[in-house]
């Protein structure tokens, strides 16, 4: 069986309220008495975190808990709901930020006692090799770029690779709705598409899970402020490495070209009377 790491010592001066805080952000079950002097915080089944009182100065420890989209969400909500400060980086001012650089999303925060919290979606330490990830700063806020997608006159305009056009047979923005819709190549085949709109956070978030062969895949496209642009990541996760790795000949390249399209029916939206050449 692979190493795993069953359970570590957390040193503090307030355990119980420690290990109660810790387990009602996350979610997870924990206890004020266990064997020996302990609390601890049950964080899955293989892992338990054991809060100690100590009246010793002890160092800072990190502790990184990787989670899902969903999690994440829930999480972030307790935190917020319980007025505790985050930030964005290892380091520096509480600016109650989300990091996107790294293919998911991230935060980190502090307890009184000193040890530092992160959260994070997609692991930057070990990428998982079954998806692409591309970024893109637009030139317009996130309502516009959010405009850009939610609506299907303007998405049928950018959808796909340079040279492709689209025609939707039904369109539901909402979570758990269809999104069905025909792409013309330009050589004249038509490619059949079948999506799902996995999630919505509106001027945040979406999340498309095409579920149509031969692919099956989930894209993620989450926008960001930067400024009075906006940084668009698209992440798409196929269901194992060798899938991904079948068509990385041409899937990094397309999606740029989409990316290409986004930004110039963006630019299209604020220069142009009802976003229309």
């Amino acid at each position: 069986m692979p190493i795993e790491l069953d359970h570590t010592i957390v040193p503090t001066h307030h355990k119980l309220a420690s290990a109660k805080q810790l387990a009602d952000l996350l979610g997870v079950p924990w206890s004020e008495t266990s064997l020996g002097p302990f609390s601890p915080v049950f964080v899955n089944d293989g892992l338990t975190l054991d809060f100690i009182d100590t009246d010793e100065d002890f160092p800072i420890y990190h502790f990184c808990f990787r989670v899902s989209e969903a999690q994440f969400d829930a999480i972030l909500g307790r935190i917020q709901a319980a007025g505790i400060p985050y930030r964005n980086t290892v380091t520096g001012p509480m600016n109650n930020q989300i990091n996107t650089e790294y293919g998911g999303r991230m935060i980190y925060w502090n307890v009184p006692d000193g040890h530092q919290w992160e959260m994070l979606t997609a692991s930057y330490a070990r990428p998982a090799p079954n998806y692409f990830l591309h970024t893109r700063l637009i030139d317009a806020p996130r309502e516009v770029v959010f405009s850009a997608i939610s609506h299907p006159e303007h998405l049928a305009r950018w959808w796909g690779p340079r040279g492709f056009s689209s025609t939707f047979r039904g369109f539901d923005f909402r979570k758990g709705g269809a999104w069905r819709f025909t792409l013309h190549g330009p050589d004249g085949t038509d490619y059949p598409n079948e999506n799902t709109f996995a999630d919505i956070v509106p001027q945040q978030r979406v999340v498309i899970e095409h579920v149509a062969s031969p692919h099956h895949f989930l894209l993620t496209i989450e926008l960001a402020d930067q400024g009075q642009r906006t940084l668009v990541t698209w992440r798409q996760v196929f269901d194992t490495p060798e899938e991904r790795d079948r068509i990385a000949h041409v899937v990094p390249e397309a999606n740029e070209q989409n990316l290409d399209r986004l930004a110039a029916v963006v630019h299209d939206i604020q220069t142009t009377p009802q976003g229309k050449p």
